[in-house]
């Protein structure tokens, strides 16, 4: 039985998730964050794919999104996590862009990268997915069509207001460390952000001297005045 692990995780919070699996699978863990490792890797075919990633803006994150139709597993299991508020039709979305029968999944509230609220998950909640893979359990399971608040051909214009960074050049130490990291590699010596920027905050969260900052437009500050929600949905 072949099972492949594989995530996308700029900030860790689902990258913990895809660990849980691999500790208690004890499968090898693909983390395709960086483009040098999504370039590199080949693995795209086998018995149980387990796949974990983030909403962007209710959307499939784009680094990502071009490599689903290459996946051809047998089987499927999806982790999505999401910053609490909504994560749209991403679910179903990811389901008609691989090549896999879907036997479960999870939707995780976690941390948002762009406020920094604290999630603690009960790992214990993924269990029964974990119980599927062993046991090679492999009926369907439907993924139920939701709303989705904006329109895909709106999302590269909502990134850009709703989220904008600045630098400053006084503050930087040269350490590298926001290219070295950034998932798209979009980041120029000069830190300039251009369209190939997906506004993960990876930059902003990884910077030690504050020099990359993120500014939330009104609207967002607004939006995440709503109740969040927390918790582990698993079917």
């Amino acid at each position: 039985m072949k099972i492949v692990n594989v995530c996308f995780s700029p900030n860790g919070e689902t990258r913990r998730i895809a660990d849980y699996f691999t500790n208690q699978l004890n499968v090898e863990i693909h983390d395709l964050t960086l483009k040098p490792t999504r370039d590199k890797f080949n693995d795209f075919s086998g018995d149980f794919l387990i796949l974990s990633l983030p909403v962007y803006s209710q959307n499939i994150p784009v680094p990502i999104r071009d490599i689903l139709p290459k996946f051809k597993f047998r089987f499927a299991i999806i982790n999505l996590t999401y910053g609490g508020y909504t994560y749209g039709n991403v679910l179903r979305e990811i389901g008609k862009s691989i090549d896999s029968t879907i036997i479960g999944y999870s939707v995780s509230s976690t941390k948002h990268s762009y406020i920094g609220n604290e999630a603690m998950l009960d790992y214990s909640s993924f269990e029964p997915l974990i119980q599927r893979l062993k046991n090679q359990i492999t009926e369907h399971v439907n993924v139920p069509k939701r709303v989705k608040i904006y329109p895909s051909f709106l999302e590269r214009w909502l990134t850009d207001i709703t989220y904008r960074l600045s630098f400053n050049p006084d503050l930087c130490t040269k350490c590298g460390l926001c290219k070295s990291n950034c998932p798209t590699d979009s980041i120029s010596p000069n830190i300039e952000f251009p369209k190939t920027c997906i506004k993960c905050a990876k930059c902003v969260n990884i910077c030690p001297t504050g020099a990359i900052q993120g500014k939330k437009s009104l609207f967002v500050q607004l939006y995440f005045l709503k109740k969040k929600r927390t918790g582990v949905i698993i079917r």
